[in-house]
């Protein structure tokens, strides 16, 4: 019964952060339109444009949320057995939700970047890459 209450918050969690994705995106680009939006976009593209933001914020809020509840557990995890294993998934966890928050589209749109330009375009690849790499370890092991 327990479990299925603690997957009832989790599923409400994440479909909060999915509507929050949706509000707080449609506020960030309310505040960017016409000629105060820090890309040229031809007005045909606009409304595309905003989707593909709206869906990617929501995708990136959902991605932190889980990664959130998976680092609660990981770190309940560890507090009772403290192995290298579990610390390493603590690691990972941790750099799969920097790659999670700095690939969200309105930290692009807060600081002036262009979507896919500027020193966000290449961190959360390289967050990526050091999952991955902590991962590969762990396989090893």
């Amino acid at each position: 019964m327990k479990k299925k209450v603690l997957l009832a918050a989790y599923v409400a969690l994440v479909v909060i952060a999915a509507i929050l994705g949706i509000v707080l995106s449609g506020m960030m680009l309310d505040n960017f339109t016409g000629s105060e939006f820090p890309f040229e976009i031809p007005p045909e593209y606009l409304p595309g444009v905003r989707l593909a933001i709206t869906f990617k914020t929501v995708i990136s809020l959902v991605n932190m949320t889980l990664i959130f509840l998976m680092l609660a557990i990981y770190v309940d995890l560890y507090r009772k057995i403290k192995t290298n294993f579990t610390a390493g998934l603590l690691l990972l966890i941790i750099v799969l939700l920097l790659n999670a928050m700095t690939s969200n589209p309105l930290l692009f749109l807060r600081f002036g970047f262009p979507l896919g330009a500027g020193p966000f375009f290449i961190i959360p690849d390289l967050f990526s890459t050091i999952a991955l790499t902590v991962l590969f370890y762990l396989s090893l092991e």
